[in-house]
């Protein structure tokens, strides 16, 4: 974790680079791993994302964004963002809290102003800032971002809240697009899209003013050739291969992920060389293994920079 600060949170991943480390970590340490994560990204201002494949199918990508996006807080988020604006032109925003149930009241209340004021001077920033940004965001999360902007700064119901469809159909509660049409959204999220939409978010999160996202992906279950019937996902050969072709995805990207520090834990059974009928380890797809394994490896020295590290 030293290292990982020093090397990658406190500058690489905050300026907005990305990498995809794999950590062959037994259940034992699991645990301490996990906590000494959480402790170091809060302090630094990350977000801590886990997924785990015995809960969410890794090998359909649109399964990790929806477990991802479930652990957002979008709401939160676009609040974030909008008082980010009225910074920018020059309002008196230091007492407001993110989490305050009406934004723009408060806004206004501590510039002397009208709510209408407010969102009339706020909406071109969100067009301009927001929906016409197609460089870094797909045209679909471009338009549920706005939407929900539009929907604080216009709303003054403070009980209900009427872009709750946009982020139950961003977390997988509700896929249905006839839940979200009405707000000019018209992209489902499935395999095909998955990928734009989780490309999108980590973008927001660094926009909106997070350092950055540190997520664990545990796929040790991925790895497991009997079911256990214990009603966590079983994967067969072919679910695995697919899940190794999302992780060579997400490593063949990183060039277009912003800030995120993707670590994939795995078990022995990962780098087992054995090939037999019933192997799941990384020797069963070439793609994968050619960008994770070195040729080289020091007997007395491992290298803190690899893309495989173990804990022993």
């Amino acid at each position: 974790m030293d290292h990982i600060h020093s090397e990658y949170l406190s500058s690489y991943i905050s300026q907005g680079g990305s990498t995809v480390k794999f950590l062959v970590v037994d259940d034992q340490k699991n645990t301490s791993l996990n906590d000494l994560i959480e402790k170091e990204c809060s302090g630094l201002g990350y977000y801590v994302i886990e997924i785990d494949s015995k809960e969410s199918r890794l090998h359909m990508q649109q399964d990790i964004f929806l477990s991802f996006a479930k652990q957002i807080d979008w709401r939160l988020l676009t609040k974030k963002y909008l008082l980010s604006k009225a910074r920018e032109i020059s309002y008196n925003i230091d007492s407001i809290d993110p989490s305050d149930p009406n934004l723009m009241v408060s806004i206004a209340e501590a510039n002397e102003l009208e709510p209408s004021t407010v969102a009339m001077q706020l909406r071109p920033l969100i067009a301009k800032d927001v929906f016409r940004n197609p460089e870094y965001m797909s045209l679909a999360f471009r338009t549920a971002m706005t939407q929900l902007c539009l929907t604080e700064i216009i709303s003054s119901n403070v009980t209900h809240y009427s872009a709750q469809p946009i982020i139950d159909w961003l977390t997988g509660i509700n896929t249905r697009m006839s839940a979200v049409k009405h707000f000019q959204i018209y992209t489902p999220i499935n395999r095909t899209t998955a990928k734009d939409f989780f490309e999108s978010s980590l973008y927001w999160i660094k926009k909106v003013g997070g350092q950055g996202v540190f997520m664990i992906l545990d796929n040790r279950r991925v790895t497991e050739p009997t079911n256990l019937k214990d009603g966590s996902i079983f994967y067969n050969r072919a679910m695995v291969m697919e899940h190794y072709e999302v992780l060579r995805k997400f490593i063949d990207s990183t060039e277009k992920l912003t800030s995120i520090f993707m670590l994939v834990l795995v078990n022995e059974e990962f780098v087992n060389p054995t090939l037999t009928r019933k192997s799941r380890g990384v020797n069963i797809y070439n793609a994968l293994h050619t960008r994770i394994l070195d040729d080289v490896r020091g007997k007395n020295q491992v290298n803190p920079n690899a893309s495989l590290l173990m804990i022993h």
